[in-house]
């Protein structure tokens, strides 16, 4: 009887912890991001792009669902140089850990990259990779700020809607600022 209660008691104290880990992230759930920025794209290196150097570039539409660590993106529009991928082309996956301070702020630390879901030639060819961001907030408010900071951030493509891509470059650097809604 007495292994039965203490056994009934350590799961209990597993699902508590598990539980209150969940309820310590304060980025659990889904946030609405946006933000804009540049975009550094190196000569290309299959065809002739447009565009090259800095160029201005955002991140729109997006929902990233935050969980413990995980990051989940859909809808991701990717507008950068001379190609606009609406949203509904990107998802993506990332992962992030969070930092609380003494006076009610949190600072999140992480990466995401995307991959192609839609449909368009220049927007199958441009990818995000391994994109880094900081996000910081008050604890239990709605809104945040986000900032991405991402070195050798993925390729950029040009081509016409119906295809094919015309040309490819590796995105050397991807500087953005935005902010994000919870919902």
């Amino acid at each position: 009887m007495r292994k039965e209660f203490l056994a009934i008691g350590l799961i209990c104290a597993v699902l508590v912890g598990f539980s209150a880990f969940a309820h310590a992230d304060p980025l659990n759930g889904f946030w609405s991001i946006s933000s804009s920025g540049e975009a550094l794209i190196a000569p290309a290196n299959k065809g002739a792009c447009s565009v090259s150097g800095a160029v201005p570039a955002s991140l729109y539409e997006a929902t990233l669902q935050f969980s413990n660590g995980n990051i989940i993106v859909t809808g991701l529009g990717i507008d950068m140089g001379a190609t606009n991928c609406t949203s509904i082309n990107f998802r993506g996956t990332g992962s992030y850990t969070v930092t609380e301070k003494q006076d009610g702020t949190f600072e999140a630390n992480g990466t995401f990259s995307s991959s192609f879901v839609g449909r368009g030639a220049a927007c199958a060819g441009t990818q995000l990779t391994n994109v880094a961001f900081t996000a910081t907030g008050k604890t239990g408010r709605r809104t945040l700020t986000i900032t991405t900071h991402g070195l050798d951030s993925g390729t950029y493509a040009e081509g016409p809607r119906a295809g094919p891509t015309t040309c490819s470059a590796p995105v050397t650097n991807l500087t953005m600022d935005g902010t994000g809604v919870k919902f």
